[in-house]
């Protein structure tokens, strides 16, 4: 495997370069081919070694894909089999493609992620028809788990979006962009907010669907993985892959079974939206683990001073719910609040 080492990259081609020779027998075509596909589309085909270098890296039997079917193969210690159909988005052209910033760009405004979000969204429709093909076709088991690894380094900023939350659990459970209602004639809290779009709408006025794992069709689909990126002078699945599981799926992989930096998942007992890891560079979902309601996302929540020392927390949402904490500690009311909006949620869903 020649590759051109340049200064800012020895370490990145060292890397590639050992995943190459553990596991160049694995790709489902011969290595010739692989490397002649690699040096025509060097993305695509670098995001499918860097998956099996970390996969085995971390400990997890590969065995060699067919040249018809899913990309990655591997076995779990418990038996098992997962394959992997991985994609890496494009930016694509046109009038729905994120902007894609040129060598000489000095600054400005990020692209609207839903631009981003409708890239991925045609890849992961894309590969989910190929699974269901592939199954239908007898290639994979229908006890065999099924997962789509999206990379994100196709697409130039893609991961200037994943601050909060990723971009990519966001198509999956319908989440849009985040924002913040601050009233300047006013001293209450500003509140932060999360929209909740049922579809995207193309620059054509088409709608596309906002939710990927909502859609039943999708149930063969046991989780979604996410690579960020392979420019690193080590590569290891615990620094650079995130794992959302899609709840309900015909065939679940347990939890921690394969190696991840985060892992997230909906616990249906209550609609939960919990995680493992770091998922985020900042804010809840940048802690070692927690737990946040998919719906909570459409709550507001503020605390106001009543009187001296004294606090009320106080959350709502669109359907008129209501919940209220008083005491003297603001962090520990808005944790109460957040918890009785948990309890509302579960409530109503049980209704």
């Amino acid at each position: 495997l020649n590759i051109r080492n340049g200064y800012t990259t020895q370490d990145v081609v060292a890397a590639m370069k050992e995943a190459w020779h553990r596991v160049w027998q694995m790709c489902p075509e011969g290595p010739e081919e692989f490397v002649s596909a690699l040096r025509r589309d060097f993305i695509p085909r670098a995001w499918e070694l860097f998956l099996m270098g970390v996969l085995d890296k971390a400990g997890l039997k590969l065995s060699k894909a067919p040249e018809k079917g899913p990309d990655v193969c591997a076995d779990l210690p418990s038996g098992l089999r997962v394959w992997f159909e991985a994609v890496a988005p494009a930016a694509g052209t046109g009038p729905d493609a994120p902007f894609q910033r040129g060598p000489s760009f000095t600054g400005g405004a990020l692209y609207p992620e839903d631009k981003l979000h409708l890239r991925y969204t045609s890849a992961l429709e894309e590969k989910y028809r190929k699974l269901k093909g592939y199954r239908d076709e007898g290639i994979v088991s229908p006890a065999d788990a099924l997962v789509i690894a999206v990379f994100q380094g196709g697409i130039l900023d893609a991961d200037l979006h994943d601050v909060t939350l990723p971009s990519i659990a966001k198509v999956l459970f319908g989440l849009g962009e985040e924002y913040l209602e601050v009233n300047p004639y006013s001293n209450r809290a500003p509140k932060p907010g999360i929209k909740r779009p049922l579809h995207i709408e193309k620059s054509n006025k088409a709608n596309v669907p906002a939710a990927f794992f909502h859609d039943p069709k999708t149930e063969i689909v046991s989780a979604v993985l996410q690579g960020d990126t392979f420019m690193r002078s080590e590569w290891a699945a615990k620094d650079s892959l995130t794992m959302i599981h899609r709840q309900g799926a015909s065939v679940r992989i347990p939890l921690e079974a394969l190696p991840a930096r985060c892992e997230m998942w909906v616990d249906p007992s209550t609609d939960l939206l919990e995680f493992k890891g770091r998922c985020a560079r900042h804010g809840f979902y940048s802690g070692e683990e927690g737990k946040a309601a998919t719906d909570l996302l459409g709550w507001s929540f503020e605390v106001n001073e009543r009187s001296a020392g004294v606090y009320e927390a106080t959350g709502t949402d669109s359907h008129g719910h209501r919940v209220q904490s008083t005491g003297t500690d603001c962090d520990a009311l808005l944790k109460e609040c957040h918890d009785l909006a948990a309890q509302v949620e579960a409530s109503s869903r049980r209704r």
